[in-house]
C-alpha cells in the first residue's frame, strides 16, 4: 500500500465533494486502465491504488473514519495486502467502467446481469400540523396533504426502474429511478393525541433511490392552548366561578365540557375556593390504552363588584 494519502493519490483537496471525487477518480481510471496499458505493470498498480483511495473517499462512513483516523491504518494491513484485488475491482465498480468505456471493461471478470446502483431508502419527511385542543379531545379526523414537497416511487419508462441504460444514463429520470409526482395524503389525527405527538405514516415520504423503499412521512402534533380548558396528563382541567350563597349552601350546576357535551355537577356545602370536583371518564382518551382521563373542576368565586343597599346590609350583618 502507497504511503500516499488517498487525497493525493486522487489530486484533490481534503474539502472535496463526492462529484469531484468521482470526477479525479474517472479521469485517472482512464489513463491507467489495463485495456489501455496491457502487459504495464506499474500501470496496474496505479489503478489499483487510485480505485483504493476512490474506495474510501467515496464512501461518507469510510472518509469520516479516515479523515479521523489517518492513512496509517491502510499502511498497517500487512505486506503485500493492501491493495484490492483486480477481480474485486471489477465487480464492485463495473458500472462506472461500464459508462467509461461505452459497455463492459475488458480487463476483468464482468457482472453477467449488473442490478444497477444499490437502492436507497427514501428520506423521511417532517411535517407539522396545528391543532385546537378541542382538537385534540374529539380527535382532528382527516387531515389532507398536497405531496407538492416529496416524491413518490414510479418506475420510469426509460430506464424501466434500473436508473442507468448501457451507454448513457437515462434522461427521463435522470438516473435517478424516481420522478416528481403529486399525490394527496389523507392522515387521521386520533383522539387524545398529545402536543408534540409524532404520527409515522410508513412509505408516504421521499422515494428511494434505484427502487429503494420510501421513507415515513412523519406528523408532528402541534397543540394550541386553550382559553377556558388544560391538561394535566389525560385529564381535562377547567375552573368553574360560583357565586357565594352557592359555595355555602351547594347547588347542582350545568356546565360545558369542551366538546360541547352538557355535565351537571354537584357542589357540596360549604365548597371551598379551590376545591376539586372530578367527573370520572370525561378527559382525553388514552392512546396506548382503553378509557379516558377525567374532568377536574377548580372551583372559584364569582366576587361581585355592584351590590344594592339590601346585599351590603346583609352582608354587614353576617360579618358582625
Amino acid at each position: 500500500m502507497s504511503k500516499q494519502d488517498f487525497y493525493t493519490i486522487l489530486g484533490v483537496e481534503r474539502s472535496a465533494s463526492t462529484a469531484d471525487i468521482k470526477k479525479a477518480y474517472r479521469k485517472l481510471a482512464m489513463q491507467y486502465h489495463p485495456d489501455k496499458n496491457p502487459g504495464d505493470k506499474s500501470a496496474e498498480e496505479k489503478f489499483k491504488e487510485i480505485t483504493q483511495a476512490y474506495e474510501v473517499l467515496s464512501d461518507e462512513k469510510k472518509r469520516a473514519q479516515y479523515d479521523q483516523y489517518g492513512h496509517s491504518q491502510y499502511t498497517n494491513m500487512g505486506q503485500g495486502g493492501g491493495h484490492p484485488d483486480m477481480d474485486d475491482i471489477f465487480h464492485n465498480f463495473g458500472d462506472i467502467f461500464e459508462t467509461m468505456f461505452g459497455g463492459a471493461a475488458q480487463g476483468g471478470p464482468r457482472r453477467k446481469n449488473a442490478s444497477g446502483p444499490t437502492p436507497q431508502r427514501g428520506h423521511d419527511i417532517l411535517q407539522q400540523v396545528t391543532i385546537s385542543l378541542k382538537e385534540s379531545y374529539k380527535g382532528a379526523g382527516q387531515v389532507r396533504y398536497q405531496k407538492g414537497f416529496f416524491a413518490f416511487a414510479q418506475e420510469c419508462p426509460g430506464c424501466h426502474g434500473q436508473g442507468f441504460t448501457v451507454k448513457n444514463p437515462c434522461s427521463s429520470c435522470k438516473g435517478q429511478t424516481r420522478k416528481q409526482e403529486y399525490e394527496t395524503i389523507t392522515v387521521t389525527i386520533p383522539a387524545g393525541v398529545h402536543d408534540g405527538a409524532e404520527l409515522h405514516v410508513s412509505g408516504k415520504g421521499d422515494a428511494g433511490l434505484y427502487n429503494g423503499p420510501a421513507g415515513s412521512l412523519i406528523i408532528r402534533v402541534q397543540v394550541i392552548a386553550d382559553k377556558k380548558f388544560s391538561r394535566s396528563g389525560n385529564d381535562l382541567i377547567s375552573s368553574l366561578r360560583l357565586t357565594y350563597p352557592q359555595l355555602v349552601f351547594g347547588a347542582q350546576v350545568e356546565i360545558e365540557n369542551i366538546d360541547g357535551t352538557k355535565e351537571t355537577i354537584k357542589v357540596p356545602k360549604g365548597c371551598q375556593i379551590g376545591e376539586k370536583i372530578t367527573i370520572q371518564d370525561k378527559g382525553f382518551a388514552k392512546i396506548r390504552s382503553t378509557g379516558k382521563g377525567n374532568l377536574i373542576i377548580i372551583v372559584d368565586c364569582d366576587i361581585p363588584t355592584k351590590l344594592s343597599s339590601e346585599q351590603k346590609d346583609a352582608l354587614k350583618n353576617y360579618a358582625e
